[in-house]
Parts: C-alpha cells; sequence; structure tokens
C-alpha cells in the first residue's frame, strides 16, 4: 500500500508488518491482536497482551509486565513471581523476599506481618517488638 498506518495505543508491531493483526498490546497492557489494549490492573501482570494473575498470597500495581512484578503480600515470603510461603512462627514478614525472626525469648504467630506480633515469652516482659528482660524475684 502507499499509506502507513499506526497501531493502536498501547500496542505496536515488527518491521515490515502488513495488517492491523500484527499490532499486539505492549507489556503492562491486555487486548487482542490488533487492539484496543487496556492497562492490566493490580495483581496482575501482562506479556504481549495476555493477562495472567500473580500466584497466590503476591500481589503487584496495575500495569505489571512480568511475573517477577508479583511480590509477597505481607505475613508471607519468597521469591518474586514465585509461591508464597506463610511466615513461620517466631519472625514476622513484611512482604517480599524477608523473614525477620522475632527477639530473643519473644515469639509471634505464623503468618505475623509486623515486629508488633513478636511478644515476650512466659518468665519475661517487654514491649511488643522490644526487648525482653527477665522478669525479677517476685514479679510475672
Amino acid at each position: 500500500g502507499n499509506v502507513s498506518e499506526a497501531c493502536a495505543v498501547h500496542s505496536s508491531s515488527p518491521h515490515g508488518s502488513s495488517s492491523q493483526a500484527e499490532c499486539i498490546c505492549v507489556g503492562g497492557y491486555q487486548g487482542e491482536a490488533g487492539g484496543p489494549c487496556t492497562r492490566c490492573p493490580a495483581d496482575t501482570y501482562c506479556a504481549s497482551g495476555t493477562l495472567s494473575v500473580c500466584p497466590e498470597h503476591a500481589a503487584s500495581v496495575s500495569g505489571s509486565d512480568n511475573v517477577t512484578d508479583c511480590r509477597c503480600k505481607a505475613g508471607f515470603y519468597g521469591e518474586d513471581g514465585r509461591e508464597c510461603s506463610v511466615c513461620p512462627a517466631k519472625s514476622y514478614c513484611e512482604g517480599g523476599k524477608s523473614v525477620v525472626s522475632c527477639g530473643e525469648h519473644s515469639e509471634s504467630p505464623g503468618g505475623s506481618n509486623s515486629s508488633e506480633a513478636c511478644t515476650c515469652e512466659a518468665g519475661w516482659y517487654g514491649p511488643q517488638g522490644g526487648a525482653c528482660t527477665l522478669c525479677e524475684e517476685g514479679h510475672w
């Protein structure tokens, strides 16, 4: 032809394309070949126009384009884009990859998402999430 047509907004095609059907949504957008393309919602990712859901207990911002944009939610931990595991007892997980241990003589239930979940063991005292001190004689 003697006219070059543009692909729909948020889509692209390779050099030498000859039809609108070769226009594919760019990363972070979903839609049929040829458009239109819409931004992928939160907790999903879109590569080459295809919508995929993040793994269970993981979240992503809208417009994500790769499974590694899915990050474990608070109370869980794991590699970005992979399965998320429940945070173990005696620790807390603020989301993402890390597991933080409660302090010495402190404990928390599994699935804890903040240092505030760490409380002193019996026979010890201190603020939630803080250092624990041994109870003095005559105290409990």
